[in-house]
């Protein structure tokens, strides 16, 4: 048997990197988004109910019994410019026209009058932003990079969502005297509490109540109520408090409820939760493991499919409740006229619209701990060079950069394999940007009904027939006691037979399963941190069996085959992982792929040697990466943000990392230049560097501007000012300008000629020149688009409005001042240009580039 190479695992990495690129977590996540999260919440929420009528006896209800998204489709938001049919709603259109790319969602409407049923068809919902890379962009997307794509464009911006950090929810958490279980379904918080007589209560901001009263209204069965003293107290309830009075104390803590009801505590009413509270009681009082807020398994991420149905779901509550009202009010004016035609105008589709794109634009989204908003949830796409998109790409927002928390902030061993401990800002957001690691990804949410559909089908494991919390061997499913098996022996049963179905594809890869303390705990919910690792048994038998090599093998092979898994950072911790094929032993059940996996991708693409240099320096290096001008992104013709850099003449480096050879990364990002390390008349002092200036005239990082003016209004574009007598500049400032007043492409503009020239009314209806000069945006005429529409407004009353988009560029050699930085964080900026006979030479004539002081840091 031969283990495979560090080069052949590396091999599958690279294609599975190729293939999938870097934002796969973030296009999953809103894969889900659109295909389930955002139907089921429509669903759910368009269900009303409502009495008409002054008696209130005429019955009106309406639902919805379809969801329809259509292709995607170009929308301007400012000026509605009628887009040719031919013209494909791809990203590089929504770019050059500066528009965004969204899909009509349309429903279907079931309306009943008493008894009287209509049915309305395609009703427009709202105009939902599409994810570039996703399912409704498969067939009008071809990615240039492995960056290109996760990503949204909102008036021809590319936007992205920064993943969020954020509590467990569904566990049993223990924190000094009190015991928490946090429910989605749940918005009021309450928790378990010890009281002075060692029995337990419920506790929330409106009172406490004793938890045996819960118990004693139930009938629960007294074996099962943990610990003694809360089982005592059920027994003496029964006794001496009614129903009646069980109710009227539930409701001290929970005000809005009327009797006493499970669903305020786990938002579903099963006495199934009764064994769930018993559970909670005696872990508060048996000494539990101090809870680690801090620990990656306590953590949950919150991807764009979460961050989106923050906005979905009170956004889709304002149009239900606005639509029930407005459909009363036609039914009770026109109470003989068809239900289908006030639905038009009952319908805004605008609420949903602009509440996603208010969200993506300024990135204040809505909080689900506090009644504000969370600011710089999304966030402009990084436009300066390929090492910062990829940054962006794979970064999580953890804790408050504000507070001097160490222990969001430090770098712990259970980030290993899942969080990168040098790619981090530097300052006070040290530690709380994080980066994923090179194979990282995010669960999905998995439907927890199926684990308990598998456990159903378990023959030959014997199941208790009766729950009892203070014995072992109990089973969770996402923190909820579900089944209890009789031994050790049936506990291991059952997570081998659960662990087999994962690997084999019958339930979610993404489903962590791990034994603790003779208990079985199964998690199906989303947001948690997940990494690839072999299997050993299942690669062992591989190896034996199989006359096909791993290394002709793709990833997602390997994965169903269950030769690769996913795993958690708590389910790692119950397991025995080897770093490297040689340090395999009987115990260990998983094993690295490579060790460059620990490390993130721009690591691994933008450093040198990391494991010969300290951490600090990678960490510095990392950050002036994104600061630095890279070679001219493949798109740039189509480009239209307001201002890039790209560096000409790039060059492959002399020393690459195996990143950079993965299909889809750049070939070149700097130069290879000749560097003499010496001190040179003082003039290269501390953090000052001597460049030869003959390298500069050959090209030396010599770099190309480009800037894009964007004018959208309901002025009168033309050159007529040009010649009036009521010009606000020179005739020659209009010389580069055609009759249209629009510049002529390949025409050089200089700061102080007009870019356009248009003209309005003042209040005495007289014309007013209002042409605008180039200032910055000179340069190279490059590319004019130039539309007209009807401006979008709220009232009645739209007027004729123009959108122009222009775009120059020029090219900028080194001056006294610019920064300069090597591979390994020695930055520098230059303070002399020496001519090139000045400059030193060693035996064969050899003169460097660039003079560097050898204190430099």
């Amino acid at each position: 048997m031969r283990y495979p190479s560090l080069d052949e695992c590396w091999d599958i990495v690279a294609a599975h990197l190729s293939k999938k690129g870097v934002s796969e977590q973030s296009i999953s996540s809103f894969n889900h988004f659109i295909q389930q999260s955002f139907p089921r919440a429509i669903y759910r929420v368009f269900q009303l109910e409502t009495l008409l009528g002054v008696d209130l006896s005429t019955k009106f209800s309406a639902k919805i019994v379809n969801v329809v998204q259509k292709k995607p489709i170009l929308l301007n938001n400012d000026i509605n410019c009628p887009v040719p049919e031919n013209l494909r709603a791809t990203a590089e259109n929504a770019k050059l026209l500066k528009s965004s790319l969204v899909a009509p969602v349309y429903v279907s409407l079931e309306l009943t009058l008493n008894g009287r049923v209509e049915l309305v068809s395609n009703l427009l919902l709202c105009y939902m932003p599409i994810m570039i890379g996703s399912e409704l962009t498969k067939d009008l997307h071809t990615k240039l990079t492995i960056v290109d794509d996760g990503y949204f464009l909102i008036s021809g911006n590319p936007k992205v969502i920064i993943a969020q950090e954020t509590k467990i929810d569904q566990a049993v958490i223990v924190t000094g005297n009190r015991c928490v279980f946090k429910s989605k379904h749940v918005k009021q918080a309450w928790w378990l509490e010890k009281n002075e007589i060692n029995s337990v209560d419920l506790v929330s901001k409106f009172g406490r109540c004793r938890l045996a009263l819960v118990f004693a209204f139930y009938d629960f069965k007294l074996t099962k109520i943990w610990p003694l003293e809360c089982r005592v107290e059920t027994e003496e309830a029964l006794f001496s408090n009614s129903p009646e009075e069980c109710s009227h104390k539930f409701k001290s803590v929970f005000p809005k409820s009327t009797t006493v009801d499970l669903s305020f505590l786990f938002g579903q009413n099963d006495r199934v939760y009764l064994l769930q509270l018993s559970y909670m009681a005696l872990t508060l009082t048996k000494n539990p493991e101090l809870f680690d807020r801090d620990h990656l398994k306590n953590k949950r991420i919150e991807m764009s499919s979460q961050l989106l149905m923050k906005i979905a779901d009170k956004a889709l509550h304002r149009v239900s409740q606005s639509f029930l009202k407005r459909m009363v009010h036609f039914i009770e004016k026109n109470p003989n006229k068809k239900m289908a035609r006030g639905v038009q105008r009952a319908l805004d589709s605008r609420v949903v619209t602009e509440a996603f794109f208010y969200s993506l634009s300024t990135g204040n989204w809505p909080s689900s701990t506090c009644a504000g908003l969370e600011t710089g949830v999304a966030q402009a796409r990084s436009a300066y060079n390929f090492a910062s998109i990829l940054a962006q790409a794979r970064k999580i927002h953890s804790g408050d950069d504000k507070r001097s928390i160490i222990g969001q902030r430090e770098t712990r061993g259970d980030h290993r394999g899942f969080l990168s401990p040098f790619d981090t800002q530097e300052g006070r957001a040290c530690g709380t940007s994080k980066a994923l690691c090179v194979l990282t990804t995010v669960s999905l949410e998995f439907d927890g009904k199926v684990i308990l559909q598998c456990l159903n089908e378990i023959q030959h494991v014997k199941f208790a027939k009766e729950i009892y919390p203070q014995k072992l061997g109990l089973i969770f499913v996402n923190g909820v006691i579900v089944r209890q098996t009789e031994s050790a022996v049936d506990t291991e049963k059952v997570m081998r037979h659960l662990l087999q179905y994962r690997r084999c594809g019958i339930i979610d890869h993404h489903v962590s399963i791990l034994q603790r303390k003779d208990n079985l705990f199964v998690r199906t919910d989303g947001g948690r941190l997940l990494r690839p690792l072999f299997v050993v048994e299942n690669l062992h038998r591989h190896l034996n069996t199989s006359l096909r090599k791993i290394s002709e093998q793709t990833f997602e092979e390997l994965l169903q085959s269950g030769i690769i898994e996913f795993v958690d950072t708590d389910e790692e911790d119950t397991k025995q992982v080897a770093t490297s094929f040689a340090s395999i032993t009987r115990t260990c059940e998983l094993c690295e792929i490579h060790p460059s996996l620990i490390l993130s991708l721009n690591t691994n693409y933008a450093t040198l040697f990391p494991c010969h240099n300290q951490g600090p320096r990678i960490t510095y290096q990392l950050a002036m990466s994104k600061q630095a001008m890279s070679q001219i992104g493949v798109d740039y013709y189509n480009n239209m943000q307001t201002r890039t850099h790209s560096l000409l003449y790039t060059q492959k480096p002399l020393a690459i990392s195996k990143v950079n050879q993965v299909e889809g990364f750049p070939k070149g990002s700097g130069l290879n230049c000749v560097v003499l390390i010496a001190c040179y008349q003082g003039y290269n002092v501390e953090d000052s560097i001597v460049m030869s200036k003959s390298f500069i005239e050959r090209g030396g990082f010599r770099m190309l501007d480009q800037k894009t003016f964007h004018y959208a209004g309901s002025e009168t574009v033309s050159n007529v000012s040009a010649k009036a007598p009521w010009k606000k500049y020179d005739t020659e400032k209009f010389s580069a300008l055609d009759d249209d007043g629009l510049p002529c492409p390949n025409k050089v503009l200089q700061a102080d000629h007009c870019i356009i020239a248009k003209h309005t009314y003042d209040d005495n209806e007289e014309k007013m020149d209002t042409s605008v000069l180039a200032k910055e945006k000179k340069g190279t005429i490059s590319r004019v688009i130039f539309g007209h529409g009807l401006r979008r407004k709220k009232s009645s009353l739209q007027e004729e409005s123009v959108k122009v988009n222009i775009t120059t560029y020029e090219t900028r050699t080194v001056i006294v001042g610019d920064k300069m930085a090597s591979k390994h964080a020695q930055k520098g900026t230059v303070a002399r240009i020496e001519p090139d006979e000045n400059m030193p030479f060693n035996l064969e004539g050899i003169r460097p580039d660039i003079i560097l002081n050898p204190a430099c840091k």
